[in-house]
């Protein structure tokens, strides 16, 4: 699991599983998680549905018009994907119409679907908090934000852009780290909010060039916390050995002379998980803005 949650939710009533939408991505904004759900009417082409290999959760209704929830249920299993499964129905409890629950399945009324459905999010996500998943998950994050922040500085290039790519960016000439390209657009936004504000002061640029002094600075002052937030955990968690203190919490330490210690706790997963989609966010806003 990355930072994206995938459900598949199979249900001819959008409207409905529209109205709950909003609590649930509220919840994974809480959680630091991107809530992305892949809707069905029938359940016709869940069998090509289910080849998703980063699905997090199936939620189905039992009363679908072609074909029975059990059905689809038993079809999903048949082709071994094993995610849970939350199984609802308008009638009640649909858990009856099974002689022996499948495993993995968890069943309740659509009355009470909304706490349940939340209620399983959570144990999914609870799985996903080892400290290893963490680690891969922050890992693989930063390894796109570094990418995302090459692209920005190609893109502040401009004509040279392609250049800058080719002669610096290459991860086997390896001139620029991490730590180089975060310095590299620091400056740059420090250097083009400078020259925006010398428009302003020599009366050129209008009201134009104050809305982009203000924008700038707004993102410019969300960048400025880029290294502590993803370049010093990345770091941190790329070169880490593990301990636990008196309460039993998880401690790394970086084998890395002068990083601090991270300790992994709930609050800590949920800030980094925020941390990294706020930043990537925050590229791609400097990205549009040059």
């Amino acid at each position: 699991m990355k930072l994206n949650y995938n459900i598949l939710w199979i249900d001819d009533t959008p409207k409905w599983v529209e109205s709950i939408q909003p609590a649930l991505k509220e919840h994974f904004d809480e959680l630091g998680y991107r809530l992305n759900i892949t809707l069905e009417k029938n359940g016709a082409n869940v069998v090509e549905a289910i080849k998703n290999p980063e699905l997090d959760l199936i939620i189905v209704d039992f009363q679908l018009p072609k074909v029975t929830g059990k059905d689809l249920i038993e079809t999903i299993r048949k082709k071994h994907v094993l995610v849970e499964i939350v199984f609802y129905s308008q009638a009640g409890n649909p858990k009856d119409k099974f002689e022996t629950a499948p495993d993995g399945v968890y069943f309740t009324s659509r009355e009470d679907a909304e706490e349940r459905i939340t209620a399983v999010i959570d144990l999914t996500l609870k799985k996903a908090q080892d400290i290893n998943n963490i680690r891969g998950l922050v890992i693989a994050e930063t390894i796109d934000l570094e990418a995302k922040l090459g692209d920005v500085l190609v893109q502040c290039f401009g004509e040279r852009g392609t250049l800058f790519r080719e002669r610096l960016l290459d991860p086997e000439m390896a001139l620029f780290d991490f730590g180089k390209k975060d310095r590299l657009l620091q400056g740059i936004l420090k250097d083009r909010i400078t020259e925006l504000n010398k428009q302003v002061a020599d009366g050129k640029g209008g009201e134009q060039a104050k809305k982009q002094v203000a924008a700038l600075k707004e993102l410019k002052a969300v960048y400025k916390l880029f290294p502590d937030e993803v370049i010093h955990p990345r770091n941190t968690m790329a070169h880490v050995k593990k301990q636990w203190d008196e309460n039993g919490k998880c401690i790394l330490k970086s084998r890395v002379k002068g990083h601090r210690p991270i300790c992994v706790d709930h609050e800590w997963c949920m800030k980094a998980r925020k941390d990294l989609i706020k930043h990537m966010d925050n590229l791609h806003e400097i990205l549009k803005a040059f």
